[in-house]
């Protein structure tokens, strides 16, 4: 089944590929020619190689499943630390205070280390040795009813206790109106109320997870409705990540669990996300008050697009400021963190259940106070970038050693569910955890807390269901072809 699967994913034509990668590196000369940009060779010549690196890999003809993950590990490289760099560089993007008068020569280290990065990235993921294919056949496991049963009445259960949470945390942070009329800093929007109703309205997505993995193969419409509605939910809190990930989670359920989608409706897709986390940033930002009617200022958006998509590149895909920022630390201070930040993800179970026994350092807001110390007393806190997070903790050995497991563990995952046939139970967890990996490219290891609030209600399920699922007899694909054709 799951050859049959992988013979019905979407083709591309190579000459296609091969055309479009060529006009996409010449529109990158051009602009290089066309636009002021740093004079350093390092910096134009890596950050290139690693725009068309990452291109060609989104492109890839013999690649043909168009939600690999590497393909979506390479969108958010390709424009945090190749494509995003010269669009931005010669707008001032990088004359930043706190790196002094050697932007430039930090702009060209900091390039050459992302395209080192990205190859030992893809030597990991390409490099990692696919033991689990089987080469005397691949099994077919098959829910029994009751566990099916048991999956689905735990995701509605699941559901109902997100929307609770969710329900309780809007109240307690001051009702709709708060949220809407809200213009601040995102980190305080809450108002104190965070803890746990924040943490338990991530039940919602650990519910789509489990009634996705039962339903997903015959109802996918529903399943993309449920995941648009938690979207739409989360959006109330200005966040561009909370009110994405439940819609990316809902196509990539459907592109494993019932039919690959085809390309044409994943840029439609992906044009879509990038307006909705547009507008998020723009709504978040826009003076609003309580006699100012929602609708005129949801009426500004439009005239002014191209300005917010520059914002959104600029503020949520370009990351090599926050590389820069950590070469900047490493270079005056000659010490780097030594893994604090790798352990920051774990703050909440530290704060109430270990008693504040880790010492740990949140690599955003180190970076924040290093560049604006004026924000020391608010929540305000940086991107820090997968490169930057690594660089700050292990300097090049970090980034080196960092980029290879990055891509095994990504890979690894991406071969589970490859083979859904033989482990429908991956669903459950794959779609919400490849994403946030994804974005760890962005983000670095901070929201890695996340996933692991995802997989407890889930390992509740598994463990619930283990003595309940049966497989149906699990014939080897081999076997059958043996049964087929006798001799």
């Amino acid at each position: 089944m799951v050859a049959t699967r992988m013979q019905q994913e979407q083709s591309h034509s190579p000459l296609l590929a091969i055309i479009s990668s060529a006009l996409f590196l010449i529109f990158i000369i051009w602009w290089i020619q066309s636009s002021i940009q740093p004079d350093d060779f390092s910096y134009l010549f890596c950050t290139t190689a690693t725009s068309a690196i990452c291109f060609f890999i989104i492109v890839n003809p013999w690649k043909p499943d168009t939600l690999e993950p590497i393909k979506l590990i390479a969108f958010f490289y390709g424009m945090s630390f190749g494509l995003g760099p010269l669009l931005l560089a010669g707008e001032g993007g990088y004359q930043i205070p706190y790196l002094g008068g050697g932007w430039v020569r930090l702009l060209g280290e900091g390039s050459l280390w992302g395209l080192i990065g990205l190859c030992c990235l893809l030597v990991g993921y390409y490099s990692y040795p696919i033991l689990s294919r089987n080469r005397g056949g691949t099994t077919s496991s098959v829910l029994s009813r009751g566990a099916r049963k048991t999956v689905s009445i735990f995701g509605v259960a699941l559901l109902a206790i997100g929307a609770a949470s969710y329900l309780l945390l809007v109240h307690q942070a001051g009702g709709l109106g708060h949220f809407i009329t809200y213009s601040s800093g995102r980190a305080d929007i809450f108002s104190g109320a965070f803890g746990g109703f924040y943490f338990g309205t991530f039940f919602l997505i650990s519910g789509l997870g489990a009634i996705s993995c039962i339903h997903v193969k015959k109802h996918p419409l529903i399943i993309m409705g449920i995941a648009v509605i938690i979207g739409g939910a989360y959006s109330l809190f200005q966040g561009r990540e909370e009110a994405i990930a439940p819609i990316i989670c809902g196509i990539i359920s459907i592109h494993y669990g019932h039919r690959r989608l085809k390309t044409r409706w994943l840029i439609i897709a992906g044009a879509i996300i990038i307006l909705l986390a547009s507008f998020i940033g723009y709504f978040r930002s826009a003076e609003k008050s309580e006699g100012q009617k929602t609708d005129v200022v949801i009426g500004n958006f439009g005239p002014k697009l191209q300005i917010h998509l520059r914002k959104t590149l600029s503020q949520n895909l370009e990351q090599m400021d926050a590389f820069l920022i950590a070469l900047r630390y490493v270079e005056t201070s000659h010490r780097t963190l030594g893994g604090d930040t790798l352990l920051a993800w774990l703050e909440p179970i530290d704060r109430h259940i270990l008693g504040n026994m880790i010492d740990s350092v949140k690599a955003g807001r180190f970076m924040t106070i290093l560049v604006m110390p004026e924000h020391r007393w608010s929540n305000t806190a940086l991107s820090p970038s997968i490169l930057g997070e690594l660089y700050l903790n292990f300097s090049h050995q970090g980034i080196v050693v960092g980029l290879l497991l990055y891509g095994v563990i990504v890979r690894w995952l991406y071969e589970k569910v490859s083979r859904v046939d033989s482990n429908p139970l991956i669903l459950m967890v794959y779609p919400y955890t490849i994403w946030i990996l994804s974005k760890t490219v962005i983000d670095g290891s901070g929201l890695l807390f996340r996933p692991f609030i995802i997989a407890l209600p889930i390992l509740v399920i598994s463990l619930a269901i283990a003595g309940k699922s049966s497989s149906q007899p699990q014939i080897s694909t081999s076997r059958l072809v043996e049964e087929g054709n006798p001799q």
